[in-house]
């Protein structure tokens, strides 16, 4: 008889070590879940009423990221086109939004001529361009009219924005179309 007492206390023994192997495994999982979620304790509470929730940030990184130098503020004109050579060739710095909403700097800015950064303007009053997908606005994708907001948003300081900052080359932008972009700029 004591060998079978001995059995059941050994198995009873062993199921509680499983027990609390699995619960140590748990807790440690779930520490390196909420340190990589950016969850505010331990239990993966978010606040009052969200016990036990996770949340995933999405952070999508800039697209101006990738450029390699800050965009300063514009003083004068800003020019919207789709090809290259509708721009004069004393503007820069010009910068093109792809279809996939990257970057690209096809003429780079000027050195500052000021301590406070700001990009000078050519003779005609043009401090920029920025060169565009065709169809921004209608068939144009998420992330190209981000990437453009985001560079107009740079570039353009004052708030509200007008119309006489920024000038249509070769778009084809109705003035509609022209005032709902200015609207959108953050």
């Amino acid at each position: 008889m004591t060998m079978f007492h001995s059995l059941w206390l050994r198995l009873v023994l062993a199921l509680g070590l499983a027990i609390a192997g699995v619960w140590v495994l748990h807790v440690a999982v779930t520490a390196k879940a909420a340190g990589a979620t950016g969850v505010a304790d331990g239990r993966g509470n978010l606040g009052p009423g969200r016990v036990g929730a996770r949340q995933l940030a999405v952070v999508t990184p800039s697209p101006l990221a990738a450029l390699g130098f800050p965009l300063r503020p514009v003083l004068g004109t800003v020019l919207l086109a789709s090809r290259l050579e509708a721009i004069p060739l004393d503007v820069a710095p010009v910068l093109q939004v792809t279809i996939a909403g990257t970057v690209v700097v096809r003429r780079a800015p000027p050195p500052p001529p000021s301590p406070q950064g700001v990009v000078a303007t050519n003779s005609a009053g043009i401090g920029a361009a920025l060169l565009l997908p065709r169809d921004l606005l209608g068939a144009g994708t998420p992330a190209a009219r981000g990437a453009a907001l985001e560079v107009l948003g740079a570039w353009l300081t004052d708030r509200p924005l007008s119309r006489e900052r920024l000038r249509d080359v070769d778009l084809g932008l109705a003035p509609a179309e022209l005032a709902m972009l200015l609207s959108w700029v953050p």
